[in-house]
């Protein structure tokens, strides 16, 4: 533009009136001036309009106009024009407040679904903030109506755009639970932390508020020697402990009293009536009993805690749930976030606080996705010695059939931290009174054999094994039961029933931890290290630990296969090598005989291996074999393009293996037994071993792909290019059908997708679909329909075939 020619020389970059001048009041008129109102304003000239050999403010406005005019440059979005400094300053905050306003969304629709009914859908998103709260969370509840359509009370809840109306929701009018939570005074939250009682090996709640301020300065880590440093201006080691209590309930104060954190990856997760189908006396009457207890949604948030919400209680005059209102029921600080005893660090709560005086918050908390499953107590013999029960080993009583099931929530952290924990949720009418019940915590992160636990990614499985009973006598024999010491006539079974929840070690950027994949006792199993007269309980929640030859870490979920009365039978488990791991958990016996070993192996010779980040989707052809179908990319660096290897889809079919859980003689299977498939169109035979398919430069699988009716789901994003770095890149969904990854998308003429399992070889049908900007969540099936949100807060819902009218919906059951 410099060269271009002016009768005045006026060039861009020169301070310019309508009097054709650039002069130093003209310079100091530009940095005062509020208003363009006469002559004598004027600007930085920023482009030359091509419709004039004389540069004037007026005209150069025009170079930003979108009026039509010829001469204009075309631009889209919104423009500020700005003439001074305080109008840069102003427009700039107006751009970062709607940058601000900006809603993001990394989690997953939760769709409950009463079959023949309207599902309630759960939605959650945050909005990035430059404070204490570095995003302020949010949950909302929707439904769907018959079509499949997300509706809120005042109709279809998503715009022509795709873009979810948030405001049309159930909610408190729309603000959903966050909005609640907003107008809920900090003091009148139910907000507990847990310690273990190491007299009695009990986990006790311990009330995090100011009234309980003497109990809490211990595990804020606070001392006559450094209160001052994390509370300059407190008076004394109570006093910062009240205000570092108050900052947690309420750390948007100052603000506008935002209390709910972001979101960001936690799937929320509904805790409702017992669902399952065990048919056992006991069950059953558990089952009876909380038949119609209170409906719970369970979220963790980076505000330090996981949250119960109210999703709704029993209305006898209608036979149904109610919406619930959103309301918060309490909130869970993990331990590992307090107490640091014998640390010279600060506990994480503590350091937040201290952090949030001068700075905003960086900190991740409860980030991972919980696990809810019924377990019977009373089955743990990790106390015991030859056999033998110990005296320093309380045994749980097995008391009657409904108080010895419990309902109990697993979950880790993610990048919050490297611990697990769980709560019982059995009885929700005990809020405040036993509810939520503490259970345990555990980690790993300082091993003293093998490798440590990562930051816990890994969403726990929990189900039930068969275990050697001590109790045994022979007249149980073949017999897997929950009770291992039955009171006479009956007799003790020669295997226990065992609840554990199985993981993957955790996640590390450069594998140095969570090379490992671990199971742990869902039932509490205090053990005493003391003596009688001194005990000193402290939970031993590990059953087992496989970490032999593993060289990558684990920030997978475990897929199950489960036997017809849902006993784990096997798992199977990716890393961060691009390695597929098989696990085979024989009826019976004991963790030391469990074995595992590599399936697959994605070439991890490479400098660079292949990463899986999300467990594989089981499923079985026609003739019984087992599939695996899974994907690779780097879930935690979405930006990141291997240029050493492109991310693939694999379709893995185990008929060459001795088992299920095992592992072909042959060594572990990679790409050059299988057959590439990369762009094949339509349905077709399998390969020998199954396909692969090769995804573009930079594009990676970010959600765990499902398998309906014969097809294969997966979601992939691709960065944008560097060209463009502020973009939000490209979401895709893949529909491929299971036996040899064909296409199965078709587009009409008029812009209709149709996904179909019986698209011809070669029918042009095609493997991918782009359904818009930002990173797409993990798909979800209702109602004959594929949801899928994205983290622009766009939801698209797609058909997709559906099983065939012979198939009689009876009832339904989440997996253990």
């Amino acid at each position: 533009s410099s060269a271009f020619a002016t009768i005045n020389g006026i060039l861009v970059g020169d301070t310019v009136s309508d009097n054709e001048s650039e002069s130093s009041s003209c310079e100091a008129d530009n940095n005062n001036s509020g208003i363009y109102a006469d002559g004598n304003d004027c600007a930085v000239v920023t482009g030359i309009y091509s419709n004039t050999d004389k540069v004037l403010l007026s005209n150069s406005l025009k170079t930003l106009n979108t009026s039509g005019d010829s001469g204009a440059v075309t631009v889209s979005g919104t423009v500020y024009l700005t003439f001074n400094y305080k109008q840069l300053l102003s427009s700039l905050t107006t751009i970062f407040d709607q940058i601000e306003a900006q809603s993001a969304s990394f989690t997953s629709l939760v769709v409950h679904q009463v079959y023949g009914s309207n599902g309630n859908v759960y939605y959650s998103n945050f909005k990035a903030l430059n404070q204490p709260l570095w995003g302020e969370g949010n949950v909302f509840l929707f439904k769907l109506n018959a079509q499949g359509q997300l509706i809120g009370p005042d109709g279809l809840a998503v715009a022509a755009d795709g873009q979810i109306i948030t405001s049309d929701s159930y909610w408190d009018n729309g603000n959903g639970a966050g909005g609640a939570l907003q107008t809920k005074a900090a003091s009148s939250r139910y907000i507990i932390t847990s310690k273990i009682d190491p007299t009695t090996g009990l986990n006790t709640a311990v009330e995090f508020n100011t009234s309980n301020t003497a109990n809490l300065e211990s595990l804020l880590g606070l001392t006559t020697d450094n209160y001052k440093t994390v509370c300059p201006n407190s008076s004394s080691e109570s006093a910062c402990a009240d205000d570092i209590i108050n900052f947690v309930l309420n750390p948007d104060s100052a603000t506008d009293n935002w209390k709910l954190g972001a979101i960001f990856h936690s799937d929320p997760v509904l805790v409702g009536p017992p669902p399952y189908p065990y048919s056992s006396t006991s069950y059953q009457a558990f089952k009876k009993f909380y038949a119609t207890r209170q409906q719970v949604l369970a979220v963790g948030a980076n505000d330090g805690m996981l949250h119960g919400f109210d999703a709704g209680t029993w209305d006898s005059s209608t036979s149904s749930y109610t919406d619930g209102t959103g309301a918060e029921l309490f909130g869970y600080i993990p331990p590992n976030f307090l107490d640091t005893a014998g640390s010279s660090t600060l506990p994480k709560i503590t350091e937040w606080y201290e952090t949030s005086v001068t700075k905003p918050s960086i900190f991740e908390f409860v980030d991972s996705t919980p696990h809810v499953s019924d377990v019977f107590f009373g089955n743990v013999f990790n106390g015991t010695t030859n056999g033998t029960d110990t005296s320093d080993y309380p045994i749980t009583t097995t008391g009657t059939p409904v108080s010895s099931w419990h309902t109990v929530l697993v979950d880790g952290e993610r990048n919050g931290g490297r611990a697990y924990y769980a709560l019982g949720l059995t009885d929700p009418s005990n809020l405040t009174n036993g509810y939520p019940n503490p259970l345990w915590d555990f980690s790993d992160a300082s091993a003293s054999k093998g490798h440590p636990m990562g930051n816990t990614w890994s969403e726990p499985l929990i189900a039930y094994i068969c275990l050697p009973n001590p109790n045994y006598k022979t007249a149980g024999t073949g017999i897997c039961g929950n009770n291992p010491l039955p009171p006479s006539p009956e007799v003790a079974p020669q295997f226990v029933k065992t609840y554990a929840a199985f993981m993957g070690g955790g996640y590390s950027s450069n594998n140095s931890a969570g090379q490992a994949v671990y199971s742990l006792y869902v039932e509490p199993n205090p053990v005493n290290i003391g003596t009688t007269a001194a005990p000193n309980y402290i939970n031993k929640q590990e059953l087992w630990k496989f970490d032999k030859n593993m060289k990558y870490s684990i920030p997978s979920a475990v897929s199950p296969v489960l036997s017809s009365s849902f006993r784990l039978q096997a798992f199977y488990v990716g890393d961060l090598g691009g390695q597929m791991w098989a696990f085979n958990i024989p009826y019976g016996a004991a963790p030391s005989k469990w074995k595992g070993c590599r399936v697959f192996d994605s070439d991890a010779s490479t400098t660079v291996p292949l990463n899986i980040f999300f467990p594989p989707a089981i499923s079985y052809d026609t003739s019984g074999n087992l599939w695996l179908y899974f994907g690779t990319g780097n879930r935690e660096n979405l930006t990141e393009v291997n240029t050493t290897r492109d991310n693939e889809l694999i379709g893995l079919n185990t008929k060459g293996t001795p088992g299920i859980g095992e592992c072909a003689a042959k060594g572990a299977y990679n790409e050059t037994d299988l057959i590439n498939e990369t762009g094949t169109s339509g349905i077709g035979t399998a390969g020998s071993n199954g396909w692969y398919i090769k995804l573009s430069s930079g594009e990676k699988v970010v959600g765990t792909p499902i398998v309906y009716d014969n097809i294969v789901y997966f979601v992939t994003y691709t960065p944008s290019a560097a060209v463009n770095a502020c973009g939000s890149g490209t979401a895709k969904l893949y529909a491929v059908y299971y036996l040899n990854g064909g296409g199965t998308i078709t587009t009409s003429s008029s812009g209709t997708v149709t996904i179909s399992n019986t698209a011809a070889l070669g029918s042009g049908a095609v493997q991918s679909l782009t359904i818009g900007s930002g990173a797409p969540s993990t798909p979800v099936v209702s109602h004959k329909k594929i949801l899928i949100t994205t983290s622009s807060g766009v939801v698209l819902t797609q058909n997709i075939p559906s099983m065939p009218s012979k198939f009689i919906h009876t009832s339904w059951f989440q997996l253990p």
